[in-house]
């Protein structure tokens, strides 16, 4: 767009030019013609810019759906001993950023949130109330009150301050003074339209499709076996270091600088730690593994009594 205008600027003496070489009135026409259609040139070009900044906008609404999604999950198995299953997909498939420029994957902070809940519960010996997760909240309270009104107003005044005029008179709409409300309307439809698509990229239907496409063997994963021990905690770790490499390439790529042959220096505010609070597996890691078929056990057989194992202290 910044060349088209370039262009209609420059017209004005190249058109001079050529009257004066030729004896033409190709700069009187060309000028008759802006002045005619100079307010639908103004909209248009003001449209464009409103329409240009749109993606950025459905890419953070995009991001904060997934944040909001995100927690619910993990909320709903905070009481089982197995961790989400939207935590383990991320944990060893790491998400990537909505906006497609390569600094904005890389200051993505998404999945430094999801290595930090991880290791905040991952060496963290707990008592299991639950063998099923608690139920979801309704979808409109995850989308949250502010964003479903932000959607109500902005479609609900362009639409309606449209459709009025439409009915009423459409033709002021291009030769009045409203003709200079259509940026505004083409800014709150696509608002909207942004903040729709956004929701639905989130439907909790869509959420538990990617989840069954992606879950490992189509079971849930219990803490212990996310230890760095065992083959799933393995996992997290390759993908983890996978991660770091690829954010370092694309850092370096983007800010035009040399990639280094390793990833030992470099650092970023975005990359998360290391997943597991220590390399060293606690302890405690065969009484974890005696609870849980102890509750395992007590789930399956609810009519008879469970004996719980009990947790031995260890003496140092």
């Amino acid at each position: 767009m910044g060349k088209v205008l370039l262009w209609v600027i420059l017209l004005y003496p190249l058109l001079w030019g050529i009257d004066f070489l030729a004896d033409a009135e190709l700069l009187s026409a060309y000028h008759s013609f802006w002045m005619k259609w100079w307010e639908i040139g103004l909209v248009l070009v003001i449209s464009y810019y409103v329409v240009q900044k749109m993606p950025k906008f459905r890419n953070e609404i995009l991001e904060q759906l997934r944040i909001n999604q995100y927690f619910e999950e993990v909320r709903r198995y905070r009481n089982t001993p197995y961790i989400s299953p939207l935590m383990a997909m991320y944990l060893i498939s790491p998400p990537i950023a909505y906006s497609p420029y390569d600094l904005d994957y890389v200051k993505n902070t998404f999945y430094r949130t999801i290595v930090n809940t991880f290791r905040d519960r991952v060496y963290v010996l707990s008592d299991y109330k639950n063998a099923q997760p608690s139920e979801r909240k309704p979808y409109y309270q995850i989308v949250g009150f502010k964003m479903i009104a932000q959607f109500i107003f902005y479609f609900g005044l362009s639409f309606g301050w449209l459709a009025y005029w439409v009915i009423k008179d459409y033709s002021v709409l291009i030769v009045e003074w409203q003709l200079f409300s259509l940026p505004f309307v083409i800014y709150g439809l696509s608002k909207s339209t942004m903040l729709l698509q956004a929701i639905m990229e989130h439907l909790p239907s869509r959420l538990d499709r990617k989840i069954e496409r992606e879950t490992v063997n189509g079971e849930n994963i219990n803490w212990r076996d996310a230890f760095p021990d065992r083959p799933f905690g393995e996992t997290i770790i390759r993908a983890y270091y996978s991660e770091k490499e690829k954010r370092m390439r694309y850092f370096y790529a983007a800010t035009n600088q040399p990639v280094p042959a390793t990833t030992a220096t470099f650092r970023h505010e975005a990359l998360p730690p290391y997943p597991f609070p220590t390399k060293i597996v606690p302890e405690w890691a065969n009484d974890i593994e005696e609870l849980y078929e102890a509750k395992k056990h007590e789930w399956n057989n609810p009519k008879k009594v469970s004996n719980v194992v009990p947790l031995r202290r260890r003496s140092k």
